[in-house]
């Protein structure tokens, strides 16, 4: 009988093992939680750079296929393009026949909405005059400037995270990390 009694103990957990084992499940997710924060504004500023240097190179192989310009402008509304707004209020892209970044609905060949977050663009090149449209030529070369980077900052602020989009005037776009570069 005795020997049953003490099998029968032996089987489950005791409360202090119990309580342990929860202390240290603890400690191992307070130790995690702040890298899962980085890696997930990281993945969202590399999926809204990717975006943008998408649509980038999308316009560039319209214009070059459409043998016209095709130009980018930020557009909070998906109609018009706005002189002063950020990439962040959402973009389109249209053919631009005669440069002068007038939209219609026959020309508009892609919007995209503004995001969700507060994370920005902000222009590394010529950073008192933020770039709001980009433009390019029948060629597919980059129309009225030598290059522009847009960097991708995150909100909250970690520089880990930031993703920079840099356009050279041959058109060529790529995706930089945070010191790649002219990415900072």
């Amino acid at each position: 009988m005795d020997n049953s009694i003490s099998l029968q103990r032996r089987a489950g957990f005791t409360l202090v093992e119990l309580v342990v084992t929860i202390a240290i499940a603890g400690i191992l997710i307070a130790l995690a939680a702040p890298s899962f924060v980085t890696t997930t504004q990281k993945m969202r500023a590399l999926g809204e750079a990717n975006g943008f240097a998408n649509d980038l190179q999308f316009a560039r192989s319209e214009a070059i296929k459409r043998g016209q310009p095709v130009s980018l402008c930020v557009s909070s509304n998906g109609t018009s393009c706005l002189t002063t707004g950020t990439w962040q209020q959402g973009w389109i892209v249209f053919a631009d026949p005669l440069g002068d970044l007038t939209v219609s609905a026959a020309t508009t060949l892609r919007v995209q909405k503004s995001w969700i977050g507060s994370d920005t663009f902000k222009d590394l090149v010529a950073p008192s005059t933020a770039t709001s449209s980009i433009t390019f030529s029948r060629e597919g070369f980059l129309a009225g400037s030598t290059a522009i980077v847009l960097a991708l900052h995150t909100t909250p602020s970690n520089s880990a995270a930031t993703q920079c989009v840099e356009l050279k005037r041959t058109g060529r776009q790529r995706v930089l990390s945070n010191g790649v570069g002219s990415c900072t």
